[in-house]
């Protein structure tokens, strides 16, 4: 009997200090209307820690967020199919918004599996993770869940995981947008997101259903659109090529001021990719940090904007170009940005990643503006892709195929036009691993040669044909 009593006042005194050590949301915090969402507690293996952080979003509010992880994940123990779960609290007036979350995983090496992304309603003083395991999710708090998809990639052994939120109507209060899953990747994984919200006396209204006859209407607008679009570009075309000397002045205004890549600045563990340049309408800023990246390694990055940008004045298609230079040996990997866009008032449109071989000194933009693309160096273009999102929002995903990079310096540059009213943001991933370990590329599709038995054989089929043919008289 002493003994049982003691094993009970030893599991009352453990599960008291799991408790006292447990992340409780703070009271609301400062104000803000864009950045970097600070991450408000993280459950691991071995607990729950973080600062409860819960900062006051202004409304409209647009944020990124992410994380990154060196060496797989040790599960839960009370879920094997999960090894973390980030919180990240915030308070908010009454709201309406969506948010998504993305993971790029690379074979075996890097990745999460099981991604998750859900929103909760939640109080100041709330023990985190709000409901544990997800065995008991929604038993205590309302929660919104995200849609999981899972995209691959051309090549083989990369896929692109994205849980995106339709965009829902939030009373004021608090929240926790909570991201788990799983570190599979030998190496690690990272993920990153996109959090916009927008006051509910500017949502959009609910969609309503087309009438029957609308879509033949629209059909028949977006081709007049599209052909009174094609001729104003080509007035563009020859309005660019006549005051070609008047941009080259503004290109050289832009140059007297770039900002160079630096030698390499730090050496970083994988986490967070720093912001080495922006070029926006008042040129270009920043301080050409060159990052030396430790392989195999997972980073994230991305950007907020408060307001509409001002169009590039060479390229009216874009208000920013984003450039994060780094240093790597040789190596192999995959990059992933992605934006929300609510109706016309948050977004970003034209989104655009690209990686560029690049050295030391070279002026950020590395290959100037669209216009001279692939004139000097080479350079990875990102495919996109566009899923809608409960009628009046829109997911935008840019992601690039496996490429295998040789000992050197690059830089990942993001660009687009930020339309929305209101701003926006974006979000991404940039994966990499030695060449040494990567796995074999996926064999060219090539049109074999026709050996000379194949040719003998064409031209007897030739010959015969000939031979059938009735004689011309």
């Amino acid at each position: 009997m002493r003994f049982q009593n003691s094993l009970i006042a030893l599991i009352t005194a453990l599960a008291l200090a799991s408790t006292a050590q447990a992340t409780i949301i703070a009271a609301p915090g400062a104000a803000s209307a864009s950045g970097t969402l600070p991450l408000s507690a993280e459950t691991l293996a071995s607990g729950t820690t973080g600062t409860g952080a819960n900062p006051t979003l202004t409304l409209p509010a647009s944020f990124n967020y992410g994380n990154s992880f060196q060496t797989t994940g040790t599960a839960l123990p009370g879920d094997a199919t999960l090894s973390f779960i980030d919180a990240y609290a915030f308070t908010v007036a009454s709201a309406g918004g969506t948010i998504t979350a993305n993971s790029i995983n690379f074979s075996t090496l890097l990745g999460i599996s099981n991604l998750t992304a859900r929103l909760y309603q939640a109080n100041a003083g709330d023990v985190i993770p709000l409901n544990g395991q997800p065995a008991s999710f929604g038993n205590a708090n309302s929660y919104y869940t995200a849609t999981i998809t899972s995209t691959p990639v051309p090549g083989g052994y990369t896929t692109v995981v994205t849980a995106a939120l339709d965009p829902v109507v939030l009373n004021a209060g608090t929240y926790v947008l909570e991201v788990r899953g799983l570190v599979s990747g030998q190496f690690g994984g990272s993920y990153s997101g996109n959090l916009s919200l927008l006051p509910q006396d500017i949502l959009p209204a609910s969609p309503v259903p087309l009438p029957a006859g609308l879509p033949l209407l629209g059909s028949a607008v977006a081709a007049l659109a599209a052909l009174r679009r094609r001729s104003r570009q080509a007035a563009t075309a020859a309005s660019a090529l006549a005051g070609a000397t008047v941009v080259g002045g503004l290109l050289a205004c832009g140059t007297a001021g770039a900002t160079n890549i630096a030698l390499d600045s730090a050496i970083v563990t994988p986490g967070q990719l720093a912001l080495s340049a922006t070029l926006d309408a008042n040129g270009t800023s920043g301080s050409g940090t060159n990052l030396d990246l430790p392989l195999p390694g997972s980073y994230v990055y991305g950007h907020s904007f408060a307001s509409a940008g001002i169009a590039l004045p060479a390229d009216r298609s874009l208000s920013f170009i984003d450039a994060y230079a780094f240093t790597v040996v040789a190596s192999g990997g995959s990059s992933i940005s992605t934006s929300i866009a609510i109706s016309g008032l948050q977004g970003i449109s034209n989104l655009d990643t690209r990686l560029y071989q690049a050295n030391i000194g070279d002026s950020i933009p590395v290959l100037g503006l669209p216009a001279s693309y692939g004139s000097s160096q080479g350079y990875y273009a990102a495919s996109n892709s566009y899923t809608p999102l409960g009628g009046f929002g829109t997911l935008t995903t840019s992601a690039l195929d496996p490429i295998y990079l040789n000992a050197g310096t690059y830089v990942l540059e993001v660009r687009g036009l930020v339309s929305g009213s209101l701003g926006g943001s974006y979000s991404g991933a940039l994966t990499l691993v030695p060449n040494s370990i990567l796995p074999p590329p996926p064999p060219p599709v090539t049109v074999p040669e026709a050996g000379i038995s194949s040719l003998m054989l064409a031209g007897g089929l030739m010959a015969w044909t000939r031979r059938r043919r009735p004689s011309a008289r």
